[in-house]
């Protein structure tokens, strides 16, 4: 059986009412509102961690972001969003660079500097390190075309200039 739980206004100790369609709940007395993360925060994290595993990345990313809206600095909600973004079910799928390749990495770049940002105390090299996995990766997608370039064929010329304009680009 179902437990009926109620919810007290921490301004005027009113109880609440929750409306479903807005998902707050309502002090009728002072006229607060209150998320309902603010009450369930731990199981919004569940589902969130839930949606992501199944790959339901919008939805999760949607719960993910309303923790952080609760609380900006909460490590699982900012790594959650992140992995929404990078379109990945865990950080352990970082491991097969090919997971990379169907992710937008500018945006992937953007949430991590904002995880980064937010995040407290050493958990912030933890982005950082998320972050240069995915340089790395581009360092690498770069490094694959030029050998690909170089077993295409260029003439020593072609190559030579393409070195040159390298070059130039790395020292600006």
């Amino acid at each position: 059986m179902a437990k009926l739980k109620s919810y007290t206004c921490s301004k005027c100790a009113g109880i609440l009412t929750f409306d479903s369609d807005q998902e707050f709940f309502d002090c009728p007395f002072c006229g607060n509102k209150f998320d309902i993360v603010d009450f369930h925060a731990g199981e919004v994290l569940d589902q969130a961690k839930s949606l992501l595993e199944q790959k339901s990345f919008d939805a999760a990313k949607e719960k993910f972001d309303l923790m952080l809206d609760d609380d900006p600095h909460n490590f699982d909600a900012l790594l959650g969003s992140v992995l929404c973004v990078m379109k990945l079910s865990s950080a352990e799928a970082l491991e097969d660079r090919g997971n990379l390749g169907n992710c937008d990495l500018a945006q992937a770049k953007k949430a991590l500097a904002n995880a980064k940002k937010n995040c407290v105390g050493d958990k912030a090299d933890y982005f950082a390190k998320f972050t240069s996995a995915i340089e790395n990766h581009e360092k690498l997608v770069k490094l694959e075309k030029e050998k690909q370039k170089l077993s295409s064929g260029y003439t020593r010329q072609e190559l030579n200039d393409q070195m040159i304009a390298n070059f130039q680009e790395f020292r600006t």
